[in-house]
């Protein structure tokens, strides 16, 4: 069973019998129907805590509907029961749940209040006092009241609340309070016109005001004075501290606070703090402090901005099917992607430009005609990507062969590889006979004159690209060498 406090209500729905409301302060009936109508507190429900008046604890449910019973079990001595459905009060004696009293005969009689307590009277005239200011804390403030009704049948005001509860002040009652002397004789403090009441001007005096009564909303915008405010003494200054509170601290305090490089002044009204230009540095904000309020138009740069942060979500939409596209002159806008239409001949350039179908080059498209002068930068070339077909017959420079080092001479050795070789290896070749020279550029190999004998060349070497006109005499032809198909034809018969 689950334990809460012992709700009291105005209504009297858990007494055993109606109860029969007194009204006892001595107040004019015109003035409590005034007040019923106006006041912005419910007085539909009342929730009243007795435990602190009985220093005990009270539960409450239908568990214990007879002396004598052992559960709910677990309870101090002298704590409460309440049976909801009867209303019968039961006391734990230590071992079982007893009756609190034996007189079945006793009703409750009268609900009163003497100004400090409500007073629950019964038939016997034992009273049970419950402060007013613990019905008060305990005042639902969460239903209003909405409508009232005259109810001609009970003879009473009816009062509706927003949750449907009905307070019934009897017509009598109010009858017999309202004060129908309307004789009114005008004082310095209120003033009657025609039918009407006013207060005089300054007839609120600060001895009419409650503590705590003047709040944010009675005071009008910027007319706190300074002579207004109770000094803190000499040299204070009025701050809020941690917590929100207004309090008055030494001026001194803000000795360290202001480092006169960042914030310079002395704090007062002839040398105020001041934060210094170009003082507030990254160190000195806060993560997420510089919001798009504190930002100045066109203040975010290129520079400002980490490479790779900004997501589609963060560009403004330049509207349905748009491409952003930078134009002849740099400048970036917004096109419409029709406008690639006939930029992709779907030949070398194919797709839609969609997400599901981009633009994408063919293989093999980009030929010689589409690429600019310069445009294949080494960077673009795979390795080994130039051959022999690529490169233009004598256009290899010197400084295009990348050094052997010194004294190094570029051969091709036994196999057609190339490499380099030292140039002393060429002193058992240059017999300084048929080849002179050191093989440098100032004294470079030379085959001298007639040096290249028989011995020299090789079988079919001499071609005839490599005779010269009419070199070929009879003592160079072998008797019987000259074939048929030797001798050129002479023509027909």
């Amino acid at each position: 069973m689950s334990k809460e406090f012992l709700k009291l209500e105005l209504n009297i729905k858990s007494m055993k019998s109606q109860t029969t409301t007194t009204l006892s302060k001595s107040i004019k009936g015109l003035m409590v129907l005034f007040t019923l109508l106006l006041s912005g507190i419910s007085i539909a429900q009342t929730t009243v805590t007795l435990e602190d008046q009985c220093n005990c604890e009270v539960l409450q449910g239908t568990d214990v509907s007879a002396p004598g019973a052992v559960t709910p079990a677990g309870a101090d001595l002298g704590d409460l029961y309440v049976n909801t459905d009867t209303g019968t009060i039961y006391y734990w004696n230590g071992t079982t749940w007893e009756l609190t009293s034996t007189d079945d005969n006793t009703t409750n009689a009268s609900l009163t209040e003497d100004g400090v307590n409500l007073v629950l009277t019964d038939s016997d005239l034992n009273t049970v006092s419950i402060p007013l200011a613990d019905i008060a804390a305990a005042v639902d403030t969460n239903t209003t009241n909405v409508n009232f009704t005259v109810n001609s049948t009970n003879g009473t005001l009816d009062i509706i609340d927003s949750d449907g509860n009905v307070v019934s002040v009897p017509l009598a009652d109010i009858a017999a309070l309202t004060d129908t002397d309307t004789q009114y004789t005008a004082g310095s403090g209120l003033d009657l016109n025609s039918n009407e009441f006013s207060i005089a001007a300054d007839a609120v005096t600060n001895d009419k005001l409650a503590d705590d009564a003047v709040q944010t909303e009675n005071i009008v915008n910027g007319t706190i004075l300074t002579e207004d405010i109770a000094s803190g003494g000499n040299d204070q200054i009025l701050v809020t501290d941690e917590t929100g509170a207004v309090e008055w601290i030494d001026k001194s305090t803000f000795d360290a606070i202001a480092d006169q490089v960042t914030i310079t002044g002395l704090g007062t009204s002839t040398d105020p703090f001041k934060v210094e230009d170009l003082a507030i540095v990254t160190d000195k904000l806060a993560a997420d402090a510089v919001t798009n309020d504190k930002l100045a138009d066109d203040a975010v740069q290129t520079e400002n901005i980490v490479n790779g942060t900004i997501l589609t979500e963060d560009i403004a939409s330049g509207g349905n099917d748009q491409i952003l596209v930078t134009d002849a002159t740099g400048a970036v806008e917004w096109i419409d992607k029709s406008t690639f239409d006939a930029i992709a001949d779907q030949v070398t350039i194919t797709g839609l430009g969609t997400s599901t179908d981009p633009f994408k080059v063919e293989d093999l498209a980009i030929v010689t005609d589409k690429l600019a002068a310069d445009a294949v930068t080494n960077d673009k070339l795979a390795d080994d990507a130039v051959q022999t077909e690529n490169i233009v017959n004598g256009t290899i420079l010197t400084e295009d062969i990348a050094s052997g080092g010194n004294d190094q001479v570029l051969v091709t050795d036994a196999t057609g590889a190339v490499e380099w070789i030292d140039k002393s290896t060429f002193d058992a070749i240059a017999d300084q006979v048929t080849i002179t020279g050191l093989g440098t550029s100032t004294d470079p190999f030379k085959v001298e004159d007639l040096a290249i004998v028989t011995d020299k060349l090789a079988a079919d070497a001499v071609t005839n690209d490599k005779l010269a006109d009419d070199a070929v005499q009879t003592e160079n032809i072998v008797n019987g060498t000259i074939l048929t198909e030797d001798i050129a034809s002479g023509g027909n018969d």
